[in-house]
């Protein structure tokens, strides 16, 4: 009368392979999404599915020249630069999930004049905040250039 249900954690997939997400699915249904039972290496940092396995879905050597060389004409400094693509392979790599902590930073780092719209416009490229954070940020109160 009832059919069995099998639920299971399945890590869905985009159209080329890569991993967007897990979710808990009923495996005696067919869905209209690609995944896999094989649970991704958590040390790739953009895990990619072969079909049979796990893969690095990124060029090393070009993800590490990527990530060293702005390749962005802004007025950034090379720490900034640097603090944020680290945060960016963090969050792209799964280790940062939440960006709470990281607008509240740039919400009090606005306010005190230590970074500028172009670390703002960075972190938005990276997806490390959305434009209503970026939005939020730029719209509090900063302190006076002579109190600084």
């Amino acid at each position: 009368m009832f059919d069995k249900v099998d639920f299971k954690l399945a890590y869905i997939l985009d159209d080329m392979g890569f991993f967007i997400g897990s979710l808990e699915i009923d495996t005696n249904v067919e869905h209209d999404f690609k995944y896999t039972l094989i649970k991704p290496n958590e040390r790739y940092i953009k895990p990619k599915f072969d079909g049979e396995k796990w893969v690095e879905g990124v060029n090393m050597s070009e993800y590490m020249v990527d990530m060293l060389l702005p390749n962005e004409k802004m007025k950034l400094s090379d720490y900034d630069f640097l603090i944020l693509k680290i945060l960016g392979i963090l969050k792209e790599g799964g280790m940062m999930m939440e960006n709470k902590w990281f607008f509240q930073y740039c919400m009090f780092c606005w306010a005190e004049r230590k970074i500028e719209e172009s670390y703002l416009d960075m972190a938005k490229k990276l997806n490390l905040l959305s434009d209503e954070q970026v939005m939020m940020i730029k719209m509090t109160p900063r302190v006076s250039e002579d109190k600084k």
